[in-house]
């Protein structure tokens, strides 16, 4: 009964805001509380409103668990009561397109809310890692774990599954030459910094890194490896390569070959699932940075560019044609 009064009491007070102040159209980053309220009553009211998710969502057709949870989560972030909803890569058109429900109409966009890089000079990298290893090959890692209790454990990585996926990376950077590692950090529920330290092995080929932003970071990164994050999207969209890594072999984020060491071919992500090719395949991609770079065909299977002139807004700022509320 009081969940009950909650939501008649934001549909209230958002109903109220939409007359007096009468808007044109209404943006959110995801459909929680309030957020969902705002898309409903704008379609509701007829008003243009543009769900601009800030997750990545692949499409999972031969992934029974990935689509459950992708689906269940796109509830809050993606496919919601909005009119549209922003399709920022090819992965979301995907997915969209794959959803077996979909409550608004797709506007593809380009890229609105993921990082952008500029390329940053030796010292500016001497800025934001230390001196001795600014002339090194950077790789990044970046990921997004979740609790024990987390209703998604197969989509993103566990607390353990992240610590130990880390500790695979370090020995296999360790066994490299001239390359180093930046672990981007963020706490998370049930691991900080100091666990994570305590955790995973000293190297002097590798750094923990909490502070500053994170396009700055992504800017002198040679590669990026992560298991599900946004932040593969992100790279992609900056010319910086992708490995997905998952020690367990159970989970490919976004479809992409293997590394083949006997015959090994040029794209922009990978992935591997086993931690003894780990290492080697890190050392292939590095050595092939130039060729996979150069490719820009096979870029824009993973990404759209992005449109200056914002071409999508007058076409949500014209739409006319409102799906009704079940």
């Amino acid at each position: 009964m009081l969940q009950m009064k909650q939501i008649e009491l934001v549909k209230a007070i958002i109903s109220k805001l939409i007359r007096e102040v009468k808007p044109d159209m209404a943006f959110s980053q995801h459909a929680l509380g309030y957020s969902y309220a705002l898309g409903e009553m704008c379609s509701m009211n007829k008003i243009p409103s543009l769900l601009i998710t800030h997750g990545t969502h692949t499409s999972q057709e031969h992934d029974e668990h990935a689509k459950l949870e992708w689906g269940e989560h796109a509830k809050t972030i993606f496919n919601a009561h909005f009119s549209h909803t922003a399709i920022q890569s090819p992965m979301a058109k995907d997915f969209f397109n794959y959803l077996d429900n979909t409550y608004s109409v797709a506007l593809i966009t380009g890229p609105l809310l993921y990082a952008r890089s500029e390329v940053k000079s030796n010292l500016i990298k001497q800025d934001l890692i230390d001196a001795e290893h600014a002339t090194k090959k950077i790789i990044m890692h970046a990921g997004t774990p979740k609790s024990d209790r987390s209703m998604r454990p197969w989509v993103y990585e566990t607390n353990d599954e992240y610590v130990r996926n880390i500790k695979d990376l370090i020995k296999a950077v360790d066994q490299l030459e001239n390359v180093y590692l930046v672990i981007r950090f963020r706490p998370s529920e049930g691991l900080d910094k100091d666990t994570l330290l305590q955790l995973t092995r000293n190297s002097e080929h590798c750094g923990v890194y909490s502070d500053g932003d994170f396009s700055d970071y992504l800017s002198i990164s040679d590669m990026l490896v992560s298991y599900s994050s946004t932040t593969i999207e992100e790279a992609l969209q900056n010319n910086v390569p992708v490995l997905q890594y998952d020690h367990d072999d159970k989970y490919m984020h976004i479809k992409a070959p293997t590394v083949d060491h006997k015959n090994f071919k040029i794209n922009p992500i990978y992935y591997c699932g086993q931690e003894g090719n780990l290492s080697q395949s890190i050392k292939l991609i590095l050595e092939n940075l130039e060729p996979i770079q150069a490719d820009q065909a096979k870029w824009e299977d993973y990404r759209y560019s992005i449109d200056a002139e914002l071409s999508w807004l007058e076409r949500l700022y014209k739409y006319d044609q409102f799906k009704p509320i079940q």
